[in-house]
This record gives C-alpha cells, sequence and structure tokens, in this order.
C-alpha cells in the first residue's frame, strides 16, 4: 500500500459524499469478450456500484480497448481522462511485454506520471489478472518472476497500492485446489478474467476502502502533515530516459479543429465543449455518408522524423447503441488500410474508443472517415506512435 495518503484522501472524500470520479484505462482483461462491459458481473460495475452504495456522487470513466499498443494510453491520455479524475485504474499488464529488461516498461512509468500528476493527486491502482503460460514467459515455471513484478515495482516506487490475482491467492491458485482452480478465474486464454475473476478483484478493492475507512475513523485519522505529503512534487522516474522519450503525439481540441479540411468535408459540424473534459470537444456527424477530411503532418506533433512512426489512432465515440459506424482511409502520401471503425456493439459502455492502424507517412499525409450508416459519430483525437526507437533499453 505504500504510503497510503492518496488512496486515504479518496477514501476521506469519498465518506463524506463528495463528487469523484473513477477512472479505467483498460487492454484485453477488461474489453467484455468474456464478461460483457455492461454486465453487473464486469469489474468496473461491481466497483461503481459498491463506491456509489457509500456516495451516490460518484461517476464513472471507461475505456477498454484490447490488442492495444502500450504506448497508446501514454500519447492519447488527454482523449481519455479527464483532469478532475480522483482514482485510475490501469489494466494493461496483459498489454505490457513479458520480456523482463525491455523498454516498453518506460513507456509504462510515461503512462503512469501523466496519472500521478493530474490536479486532484489521484490513487493510481495498477491491476494484474492474468496468469503466464509457460510458453509465455520463457520457459519460466507458471506465476513465476513475471513482467507483473515490473508493474508492482512500479507501484511500490511511487507509493501506490497495486492488485494482483498471484499476490493474494497464488498459494491456492498455483495447486489448484477445490474452488481455486485457474479455470475458475480466467477464460481458455489465460488472460481474461471469468465473472468470478472480476468478483475477486472487486472484493480486494472493496477490502482496500473498508480497512481504510476503519483507520480515518478510530486510530489513524487524518492530519495536517498527510495534507503536506498529499501536494508534494511528484518524485523522478525509476527507468532512465522517461522524462527525454517520445512515444507519439495526439492532436485533439483546437488543434483537431484546424487539422480539418472545411471545403473536402461534409455533415461534421464541430462540437465547442469544456476544453479540460476528454471528450469536451470534437467532429459529430448525424448523417450516412458524412466526410471528415484530416491533414496530419507527422513531423508537428513528432519531432524524430517519419521513419519513427508506424502506427496511428483515430479517437472516436462507442457506446451498445445509437451511435454510427464508419471507415477511415488514407490519401495523400499516407499509406495505411482501409479500416473499420465499430460504433455501436452490445454490451459496450459508453467510452472514448480508439481505431488504430499501421501507418507509413512519408510527410503530411490526408485521413477521412466516412460514415456508413445512421447514428451519431463522434471524433475526438489522431495521433500517431512511434516505433518507439528513441527507447534505450533497460540492458
Amino acid at each position: 500500500m505504500g504510503d497510503r495518503v492518496r488512496f486515504r484522501r479518496f477514501v476521506q472524500r469519498l465518506a463524506v459524499q463528495e463528487p469523484l470520479k473513477v477512472v479505467f484505462l483498460g487492454g484485453s482483461p477488461l474489453d467484455g469478450q468474456s464478461v460483457s462491459q455492461s454486465s453487473e458481473s464486469h469489474l468496473s460495475h461491481q466497483i461503481i456500484a459498491y463506491l456509489q452504495s457509500i456516495n451516490p456522487k460518484v461517476k464513472l470513466q471507461f475505456t477498454a480497448i484490447p490488442n492495444v499498443p502500450l504506448s497508446y494510453y501514454s500519447v492519447f491520455f488527454d482523449a481519455h481522462v479527464d483532469k478532475d479524475a480522483d482514482l485510475v485504474f490501469i489494466d494493461l499488464a496483459a498489454e505490457d511485454p513479458v520480456y523482463l529488461q525491455d523498454g516498453n516498461h518506460q513507456i509504462h512509468e510515461v503512462l503512469f506520471r501523466r496519472a500521478m500528476d493530474l490536479p486532484h493527486r489521484p490513487p493510481v491502482i495498477e491491476l494484474m489478472f492474468q496468469r503466464q503460460s509457460a510458453n509465455y514467459t520463457l520457459a519460466r515455471p507458471e506465476f513465476s518472476f513475471t513482467n507483473g513484478d515490473y508493474l508492482s515495482m512500479l507501484s511500490q516506487y511511487y507509493h501506490q497500492p497495486w492488485l494482483s490475482y498471484r499476490g493474494v491467492f497464488w498459494d491456492d491458485m498455483v495447486r489448484s485446489r477445490a474452488g481455486w482452480e485457474k479455470s475458475e478465474f480466467f477464460a481458455a486464454d489465460g488472460v481474461r478474467p471469468t465473472a468470478r475473476g472480476h468478483r475477486a478483484m472487486a472484493e480486494l478493492l472493496a477490502q482496500m476502502v473498508r480497512r481504510e475507512a476503519k483507520l480515518l475513523s478510530t486510530r489513524e485519522p487524518w492530519g495536517e502533515d498527510e495534507e503536506t505529503q498529499l501536494h508534494r512534487p511528484l518524485i523522478g522516474p525509476l527507468f532512465e530516459n522517461v522524462s527525454t522519450i517520445n512515444p507519439g503525439g495526439l492532436l485533439r481540441g483546437q488543434k483537431l479543429k484546424e487539422a480539418a479540411d472545411g471545403e473536402a468535408s461534409r455533415g461534421f459540424k464541430w462540437m465547442d465543449g469544456p476544453s479540460d473534459a476528454a471528450q469536451g470537444q470534437g467532429w459529430r456527424a448525424r448523417e450516412a455518408g458524412s466526410r471528415l477530411v484530416l491533414d496530419l503532418d507527422p513531423a508537428d506533433i513528432v519531432p524524430l522524423g517519419p521513419e519513427n512512426i508506424n502506427q496511428a489512432a483515430l479517437v472516436y465515440r462507442r457506446a451498445a447503441q445509437g451511435v454510427g459506424s464508419a471507415m477511415l482511409v488514407c490519401g495523400r502520401a499516407c499509406n495505411c488500410s482501409r479500416t473499420a471503425l465499430e460504433g455501436s456493439r452490445e454490451g459496450l459502455l459508453a467510452q472514448a474508443f480508439a481505431g488504430v492502424f499501421k501507418v507509413a507517412a512519408t510527410g503530411p499525409c490526408r485521413v477521412e472517415v466516412l460514415t456508413s450508416d445512421e447514428g451519431e459519430f463522434l471524433v475526438y483525437g489522431l495521433g500517431v506512435l512511434t516505433d518507439m526507437g528513441a527507447v534505450k533499453p533497460l540492458v
């Protein structure tokens, strides 16, 4: 639990029923393929329901993108997380590479630091669901030292909680004791949790809240020294080069507005909302056949040269119903495959999603979004991801 100051402050604000925003940034385990996002069994539903039973002013901001590049959230953070977030869950252990000494752990720390540096000083809680099969861990025994240990080191370094199956009931699970078999907690892929797996993680969080609430009301009340600690400057990074690497760049807000070619576009109108909200501004269309043309010069946002760029992403709204779909195509000086942007799917929570696609940009390029059916289609951001060649390996 580290020094617990941030989490204690969250629990204190929860108890006095202040408005609170809880953020989930997820990958494969939370995307809903084994347990629907809108199901009462899903982790986000259980945690929000529990917190709202204490404080009805708790709100959810949710994103789960399967198979997302690890660098994605560190670059597109502002398109998914509001500035007033009060608690941030990060579920990207499945996307973090298993190789122990890998520069990608630095990219994970970039994301971690961005969340830690938010104005409300939220606690940042890493979630570690998945087990690692033998062929996925370089022949190490199952549940031995894995990438999850690097995530735990990161949490410990910043004095933040870290919730892990392996850290809580490893002994029972690895021995396949009755009721604790791996199949009880994981889908067949060994990554996505079952309904019971979601419940187990939610209960771990509930236990943390109950324990901290008891301490705050008894022998460890909130003190002035903790208020000082809460606002102390963020310590320097754990891994090398974290402050200098450049995993990519994002156009959103006014820059996204200026990137549109008004003459070539049709049917899309600018939505001008609060600039400090992740999805407060963007381009919106409501009719099939609408067209949004965006001009993107990678050199303007990633000063590494176009040869370092190998992926791009368009951030758009997704929900269970009422959201249209679209097709993304590349034009001038931009080589990429057509990418389908699915808007609605049963069981989804409303969220900012991303269409990630490989791209070869030789200079300023043009991206077109063509809506294919009726329904509201919202575009919140467009950006690029580098090959992270500038990241110095840890070995």
